[in-house]
């Protein structure tokens, strides 16, 4: 049976521009009955999945928020919010965040909210909302909001039951399940407590440091001035996690559950007309990808006469389908954007090494278009990288990398060319209309 768009409802909306971005696209795909996701939606989703499927294999940021603060009696709590209070808007969200992005000298770091805000959700204005003791939690672990949980643990923990809401035992005895399972395939054994989560807070800014040998607890993000602490929730996907010293554990299948730091990746839950998550929607994927699928839709006409001439790299589409990518200046990455299609090819010479000096981190592969040039067959206009770069290492630091060059006579029709990520990732209504095409063909 062939499903449509219109039957999703719960999708991944992912932007690699960030909160703002995703957020537009996951509000106009909820429509105005809808909804950004809570913890308790990704909670939800991932209860009625399993371990293969799409809600336990990603991350999410949540419209759920950890705020960190003094009580009325001035004992330091942590309130956990659902879906209300001051994060619950997208302007609240940047209000809060903008403490740290504001902040010409970037010394700050986190959210920040009010002293009367802060207040204002110890004291239920905002809704239902969960506060726990934070000294007694630091109290518990030897080394707090560092390391994983095994499933004993975790439902003793306050702070992670307020974080995955009502629902919390169900969600931490299915996961158990599933970690025993792959626990039993892997290693031929039963295991009674696996470990299932890490339980984070925000790196750059934690609720304490010290608190061993003789270095007292200290806070001092909460006690500079600036405000009570706030961050979105979110969570990530499972990953199997060894634990070298660990005897009766050797491996994991776990997740983690933290604070979202502003510049983090953002995969926000776009839920439509307040429905039940049983199910996550992939999104759009990779906008490239998409691209290349949907090329003939997306070439446009250039104006003007054809491009004479050029020397392009080449990249590969879908099944014997090539492209042009779109040159890059200076001694930088390939952009692996699709261009111009190539309508015939032949090689030019042999396969050729190609070595280039290292400029930065040996893990990217930059070079010059004219060191590739210099190198080139007479007649040649187009060339590929073949297989991976090798570092070559001299007195043992990376100095360069090698690798081998095809050289090619290539028919390019420069009459069109493919859009740009950075264009479709922002039309939203395109990007509808290849999922609903895709989800047809599936």
């Amino acid at each position: 049976m062939k499903k449509s768009v219109s039957s999703i409802s719960a999708m991944a909306i992912y932007h690699e521009d960030g909160l703002v971005p995703a957020w537009k696209q996951a509000k106009k795909f909820a429509g105005k009955n809808g909804r950004i996701g809570t913890m308790l939606d990704v909670v939800d989703a991932r209860i009625a999945t399993g371990i293969n499927d799409h809600p336990w294999n990603s991350y999410y940021t949540t419209t759920s928020a950890e705020y960190f603060g003094y009580s009325r009696g001035g004992t330091r709590i942590l309130i956990v919010a659902h879906g209300v209070g001051p994060m619950s808007t997208i302007e609240g969200i940047q209000k809060a965040y903008s403490f740290e992005y504001k902040d010409k000298t970037r010394s700050n770091r986190g959210g920040r909210i009010t002293k009367q805000q802060f207040r204002d959700l110890e004291d239920g204005k905002y809704g239902d909302v969960h506060i726990i003791e934070f000294d007694p939690i630091i109290d518990w672990y030897k080394y707090p909001f560092i390391g994983y949980l095994s499933g004993k643990e975790a439902v003793l923990d306050p702070l992670m039951l307020a974080r995955l809401g009502p629902r919390a035992i169900e969600y931490l005895a299915h996961h158990k399940r599933m970690a025993q399972t792959i626990h039993r395939e892997e290693h031929g054994e039963e295991i009674d407590d696996p470990y299932l989560i890490e339980m984070g807070a925000a790196s750059n800014c934690p609720y304490s440091i010290g608190g061993f040998g003789n270095h007292p607890l200290q806070y001092p993000y909460l006690d500079k001035g600036d405000g009570p602490l706030a961050h979105l929730l979110s969570t990530g996907g499972l990953m199997n996690v060894s634990h070298e010293r660990e005897r009766r554990v050797p491996s994991s299948i776990a997740n983690d559950i933290g604070c979202h730091e502003w510049g983090n990746g953002v995969r926000l839950v776009s839920v439509r007309e307040n429905l039940k998550v049983i199910d996550i929607y992939p999104g759009f994927g990779n906008i490239q990808g998409l691209i290349i699928r949907n090329w003939e839709s997306l070439m446009k006409k250039i104006p003007g006469p054809a491009r004479l001439g050029g020397f392009y790299a080449v990249m590969a589409g879908e099944g014997d389908m090539l492209f042009t990518q779109y040159s890059k200046k200076g001694a930088r990455m390939d952009t692996h954007e699709p261009e111009f299609r190539i309508a015939e090819i032949e090689t030019a010479g042999k396969l050729m090494e190609f070595k280039t000096t290292i400029g930065g981190y040996h893990g990217f592969f930059k070079y010059d278009i004219k060191e590739v040039l210099a190198l080139r067959p007479q007649g040649a206009n187009a060339y590929a990288i073949i297989g991976d770069p090798v570092i070559i290492y001299t007195d043992g630091s990376p100095t360069h990398h090698r690798v081998d060059v095809q050289f090619y006579r290539a028919e390019v029709d420069t009459s069109q060319r493919l859009v740009r990520s950075d264009t479709l990732k922002n039309d939203f209504d395109t990007l509808m209309i290849f999922l609903e095409k895709e989800m047809q063909e599936a």
